[in-house]
């Protein structure tokens, strides 16, 4: 949620927020401080590297602002000159090197983008593999509550993972369904829709297994009278409601 100063009104943020199935929250441990300082400069640098990269591919893809990416470009003056009447050697050698300059820039592309992944990998490693204590805190993804509409209103449903599986209960008011991993993160990472998670619960992955039987319990006495109480009212509503339905037809039907 945000305060929107032109429309002064509060508005709600739809912006993508890809979370993880799992975390790992052992550098933010107290005792864990001093290690994770240790390793910060080098994330810092390895995150400089990466953000540089995507620049320079986002520069391929949107060449000066043209909305096309460089190769596009190449590939529209390569045809043209193929389609041209006037073939000549001086022609044939532009459209080899043109040839040329979109294999090399299709190649320098894929080592921007295998280059990212490496540093992520090396980021992760580094939390991970350096030093145990970092990865000791490892918390698995167990729910998500979606909010869908806007900042004064809306509708709000429930996914709750289903253990050793990739597929999630959906609870939508008195409807439960059956989900994939990919469609819960499809309606609740924002980003174009205007459903968006406002929740994500995580249990200890050392839990194997965070769901238990239920086991019978003794209910408060009070809140037991209170429901069996408001389920009679409930009831007695119902009976008034097909009476007056009934008598309804009656006189329709006279």
């Amino acid at each position: 949620m945000e305060y929107d100063t032109v429309k002064k009104a509060v508005k709600k943020v739809h912006d993508t927020f890809r979370y993880l199935n799992e975390i790992n929250m052992g550098r933010y441990a107290y005792e864990n401080i001093p290690t994770t300082l240790s390793l910060r400069n080098l994330v810092l640098k390895k995150r400089e590297l990466i953000s540089a990269n995507k620049t320079s591919l986002a520069n391929l893809a949107n060449h000066k602002g043209s909305g096309k990416s460089l190769s596009e470009h190449l590939i529209y003056s390569r045809d043209f000159l193929q389609e041209s009447c006037q073939h000549s050697p001086t022609m044939e050698i532009a459209i080899s090197c043109l040839n040329e300059q979109l294999q090399q820039i299709d190649h320098h592309i894929k080592e921007l983008e295998n280059d990212n992944q490496k540093l992520e990998e090396e980021i992760t490693s580094l939390y991970t593999n350096s030093h145990q204590s970092l990865s000791s805190e490892r918390y698995q993804i167990h729910a998500v509550f979606v909010h869908d509409g806007a900042a004064a209103a809306g509708h709000y449903w429930a996914y709750i993972s289903i253990p050793n599986s990739d597929e999630w209960f959906k609870f939508n008011d008195i409807t439960v369904s059956k989900e994939t991993s990919a469609e819960v993160h499809k309606e609740s990472e924002g980003g174009h829709l205007k459903s968006a998670a406002y929740c994500v619960i995580y249990v200890p992955s050392s839990q194997k297994n965070h769901y238990s039987e239920a086991e019978d319990f003794e209910v408060n006495t009070h809140f037991k009278t209170e429901v069996l109480e408001d389920n009679k009212r409930f009831e007695k509503e119902i009976e008034s409601w097909l009476n007056k339905k009934q008598n309804d037809n009656c006189l329709h039907v006279d």
